[in-house]
């Protein structure tokens, strides 16, 4: 189980991504995330292009700034961003197996990386802009 469920994380910055304002007009659900899967597939915005750089998958409520890391169900992290773990106050809709459905429309997606919250438009451009620095 992770220690610390819910964190503070700072915000990079303050003009959110064109992700984070759509998410914030919609919601997010399971589609929404393999959707922003396969548009961020050959980039670092998707879990596997950057967990070597120290990113996890996590989620942030926009109306608090707490974010959390992506967990299962039973609290075990996991690898990649599921619902299924977020706390209660932060689902809107269930099935009736208890899957999470749908996050409350303040929720996001994106990672977390030495107690900061990125969006997967910052990840990535954290992560690009990493090799301009070595040049």
């Amino acid at each position: 189980m992770i220690e610390d469920e819910k964190l503070e994380c700072q915000y990079i910055k303050e003009d959110f991504s064109y992700e984070a304002e759509v998410k914030r007009k919609g919601v997010l659900s399971a589609l929404c995330l393999e959707e922003e899967n396969a548009r961020f597939a050959d980039s670092p915005g998707i879990s596997i292009n950057n967990r070597d750089q120290g990113f996890r998958p996590a989620f942030q409520d926009m109306r608090t700034g707490f974010c959390m890391i992506s967990q299962f169900a039973d609290g075990r992290p996991a690898p990649i961003h599921i619902l299924d773990g977020l706390p209660e106050e932060w689902i809107e809709v269930r099935e009736s197996n208890g899957q999470a459905i749908r996050a409350c429309p303040q929720i996001i997606s994106g990672f977390v990386r030495n107690g900061c919250f990125y969006t997967r438009d910052e990840a990535s451009q954290v992560i690009l802009n990493q090799g301009d620095a070595l040049i």
